[in-house]
């Protein structure tokens, strides 16, 4: 039976969730099939960009947070 791989298997590859097996076969794939490897190479372009993304939330919203909470009736325990 022929396997037929997806874009949900470059993610997993991309993810280092495939078997052995998956990651010979994909990397043929990359190597002979150029519609696969312009998808691989998008895929991986995402992924770089949603890395690079700021993980932490801007100034503004953390002092909007810190005044919302000033301004709540909180009793110390």
């Amino acid at each position: 039976m022929t396997k037929v791989y997806t874009p949900n298997d470059l993610v997993r590859y991309i993810y280092d969730e495939t078997s052995q097996a998956e990651n010979e076969m994909i990397e043929i794939l990359l190597q002979t099939d150029t519609k696969f490897k312009t998808l691989f190479d998008q895929l991986t372009s995402s992924k770089d960009g949603l890395d690079d993304l700021i993980e932490s939330p801007s100034d503004d919203v953390v002092q909007k947070i810190i005044n919302n909470a000033q301004s709540l009736d909180m009793y110390s325990v």
